[in-house]
């Protein structure tokens, strides 16, 4: 495999990660937001963290405009400017699907263009104004079927791993951002029946936020600040837990590369990510302030980018590139880039 396709694969499902990952979060904010009554700055402006460009959204918008709904979703939902929306997620996704239709299936090109088409036309955002409750339920569930319809009709093979690698390293960062955002609040609550209503509805709102609320129930029962930490952190059976995610993407690397008896590097992947799932399976049982969660989900989200610049130079042939924003390193394939 060529690192042309090798990249526009891993790309491609990263950019419809996060079309879902960002549709998912813009409808559950926007269910509880109001509901919970929570303090004007945990309403939307985690919304713009979480996504790492409250740089260029105050830029454009102003600070004030964080306190705002509509501008907030909107932004992260439609702006041309922003490279994380919903719109120039789908977009750049399908660019990297184009330039390897010959990889992909004719189904999956079907499914990519015809919700791309859908966004573009306004048809989208017709049904965005009348019901964004239901655009975004839309626009959640589009990339599921995506990804079925991938796993159904691709050779499970090298393009298939990379488009994996891709989907699995996204949802390290967007587990570890949301948790960053809310670590105050994860921090401050303990294990004890006794949290307060406000701790309650934010570990609610996060467990929402990563499609883990079903999962968590059935796995932990009682609801604790340290129990929710723990299950999206550390929970291996659990999709979206950093820990599963690394483990997956360690094992898709470590079937491409044949990297475990290659000799330690800092541009090394493969060892990149075991050092990072080592470290982060060490929480458990570890006792962290609130500066502390801070700093170790930092760290994260900051290893995690670290790997997807490795991957980078490992696979694809390119350069280091310069500091740029959360949209983790956010450049794709073949000069397809946000």
């Amino acid at each position: 495999m060529i690192s042309r396709v090798a990249e526009c694969c891993y790309w491609l499902f990263r950019y419809v990660e996060r079309v879902e990952s960002t549709s998912r979060l813009l409808r559950v904010n926007r269910s509880f937001a109001l509901d919970a009554q929570l303090p004007s700055l945990e309403r939307f402006r985690p919304l713009i963290i979480v996504s790492g460009e409250e740089k260029r959204f105050t830029k454009l918008l102003g600070a004030d405009a964080a306190n705002d709904r509509e501008r907030v979703h909107h932004f992260l939902a439609w702006d041309n400017e922003c490279p994380v929306s919903i719109i120039s997620s789908i977009r750049w996704a399908r660019e990297n699907a184009r330039t390897i239709r010959e990889v992909i299936s004719v189904d999956m090109w079907e499914s990519l263009n015809g919700f791309w088409h859908w966004m573009a036309t306004g048809e989208g955002k017709g049904l965005y104004y009348s019901n964004p409750d239901d655009f975004y339920r839309w626009a959640r569930d589009w990339p599921h079927e995506f990804y079925g319809i991938a796993h159904s009709t691709l050779l499970h093979d090298e393009a298939f791993d990379f488009m994996r690698l891709g989907m699995h390293l996204e949802r390290v960062g967007q587990t570890a951002r949301l948790l960053d955002v809310k670590h105050h609040m994860l921090a401050a609550a303990d294990d004890t029946p006794s949290i307060k209503p406000l701790e309650n509805a934010v570990l609610i709102e996060l467990l929402h936020g990563l499609s883990a609320h079903d999962a968590y129930r059935r796995h932990t029962g009682g609801l604790s600040a340290r129990g929710v930490m723990d299950f999206v952190l550390l929970e291996p059976a659990f999709p979206r837990s950093v820990v599963h995610n690394l483990e997956q993407a360690w094992t898709i690397l470590h079937r491409l590369s044949g990297f475990a008896n290659a000799p330690d590097s800092p541009a090394n992947p493969y060892q990149l990510i075991e050092d990072l799932r080592d470290r982060v399976r060490a929480y458990r049982g570890a006792e962290l302030n609130r500066d502390q969660l801070h700093a170790e989900l930092t760290d994260v989200v900051d290893q995690t980018t670290a790997i997807g610049i490795a991957i980078g130079e490992r696979y694809f042939a390119r350069e280091t590139p310069k500091k740029q924003s959360q949209s983790q390193t956010q450049t794709a394939g073949s000069g397809v880039s946000a």
